[in-house]
């Protein structure tokens, strides 16, 4: 999980403490850690982060990791920008709106492995 908020990152893997969850502080910093190694079956991104934020990620994923971009889930607290309506009316993405079941959570989860 990539949010810029450590509190509300905290507060969700909470929630999704049935899963292996490891929270990334900032967009630079997920970035990093995408870069290198084992993908996580599953990424849930903050659309909106000062900085580099969840289109920059997309951005620079496609270049260094394409093979991310089918992993990545956007998160927003559904506050959008003309960009933000853009780039989502643009590309496949999914994002969920805060607050969110963590039923959805699981179900895309398990629709990852399943396609793995």
């Amino acid at each position: 999980m990539i949010d810029d908020e450590l509190i509300l990152g905290r507060s969700l893997a909470r929630a999704l403490r049935h899963h292996d969850v490891e929270l990334v502080v900032g967009g630079n910093a997920g970035l990093a850690r995408l870069k290198e190694g084992e993908l996580p079956d599953l990424v849930l991104c903050d659309l909106m982060m000062p900085g580099f934020g969840g289109i920059d990620l997309y951005r620079a994923l496609e270049q260094c990791r394409p093979e991310a971009l089918e992993r990545l889930v956007f998160m927003t607290g559904g506050i959008y920008t003309a960009d933000c309506d853009r780039f989502i009316a643009e590309n496949a993405v999914v994002v969920l709106t805060k607050p969110f079941a963590t039923r959805l959570v699981d179900e895309l989860v398990a629709e990852a492995l399943a396609q793995r």
